[in-house]
């Protein structure tokens, strides 16, 4: 089972981007993406799944079809994506994203990248909104909105507010507070009526704006709190999970990644303005470690593989590494006056 970026039968890696060319690399480069049809045209992902009988093999060989529950497939290799009961209704790739085209039409929202993951269970777009923003002296930071739909019965279609920091192509996570938490990820009903969720859609976007303000508050506020050499190791030691030795020491891996984290506080991307050796460069050079360092291979150095490049994307923006850049986050509301 693939676990990363998707590569279909003829061997082309299921994503496209506009704009300038992503931090790994991948995928095809076309010019403005202005809907969702295109998007997925592009990123090879136009084809359909189907909702199959599954079978039990008997003892004599024979076969008999298990009650109530069914295998969505891909149309285009047949690969089977997940086991669904008999309500689940198929939603294809186009017809998931399709309600969120006459938001873009409104320029509230640009899509920029669109991509395919673990063989085409989960299915994502990447949209950019207008408003970008400034921590202190020149740290540009623009918002985006990740959609989501899976094919393997997990969940509905889903909206996710994230950051990029155009200076290193991290991902960072929003500052919610405890009353905002909840409403970090926002569900569209995975049903056929998607054109209905317009509404639904432009009151998320309203009130994610509403966080992005909060957040930019917060971030210039990390900005201006200045870190010891060792609230920065401590910081790191948590947020990354370093684990110690019966000794009390940190194990050799755990020191290896720390060596690194510390190292990436005098990264050029971490020296922008008065951002030095500030909660703000902790925080990035944290979030630089898990998106573009934690899938590599200490013995390959920086020269990242496609499978790296591939696993580190998906690490960024679905998998473990979107936990621990929360948790990350939520650590350096120790050290702000402000809270989220």
């Amino acid at each position: 089972m693939a676990h990363h970026l998707t590569t279909n039968m003829h061997g082309q890696v299921e994503m496209a981007y506009a704009n300038g060319i992503p931090w790994h690399g991948l995928g095809t480069q076309v010019e403005g993406l202005m809907t969702s049809k295109e998007a997925l045209e592009k990123a090879h992902l136009e084809w359909m799944v189907t909702k199959e009988l599954v079978y039990q093999k008997m003892n004599d060989g024979s076969f008999r079809p298990i009650l109530s529950k069914y295998a969505t497939v891909r149309s285009d290799n047949e690969l089977p994506l997940g086991v669904v009961g008999e309500k689940y209704q198929v939603l294809d790739n186009v017809d998931a994203f399709a309600f969120f085209d006459e938001i873009v039409q409104e320029g509230l929202a640009m899509y920029e990248t669109c991509g395919s993951m673990k063989g085409g269970r989960v299915i994502w777009i990447l949209a950019k909104l207008p408003n970008h923003v400034k921590i202190g002296e020149g740290d540009e930071v623009i918002p985006y909105l990740l959609l989501t739909n899976t094919h393997d019965g997990s969940g509905a279609v889903k909206i996710m507010p994230t950051f990029v920091r155009v200076v290193c192509n991290n991902t960072l996570q929003m500052a919610l507070g405890d009353g905002r938490k909840k409403r970090s990820i926002y569900n569209i009903r995975h049903t056929k009526n998607m054109f209905n969720k317009v509404d639904d859609a432009r009151e998320a976007i309203g009130l994610i704006n509403e966080d992005f303000e909060q957040t930019k508050e917060f971030y210039q506020n990390l900005m201006n709190v200045e870190l010891t050499p060792e609230q920065i190791e401590t910081y790191f030691i948590e947020a990354a999970k370093l684990s110690y030795n019966d000794e009390g020491e940190l194990t050799t891996r755990s020191q290896n990644i720390l060596t690194k984290l510390i190292q990436n506080m005098s990264h050029e991307t971490n020296l922008v303005g008065n951002m030095r050796n500030t909660a703000w460069a902790a925080y990035n050079a944290f979030t630089f470690w898990v998106d573009h360092q934690k899938c590599v291979s200490s013995s390959k150095g920086y020269n990242m593989t496609q499978e790296e490049m591939s696993k580190g994307l998906e690490n960024s923006l679905l998998g473990d590494g979107l936990t621990s850049k929360r948790r990350a986050l939520d650590l350096t509301m120790e050290f702000s006056p402000i809270q989220a």
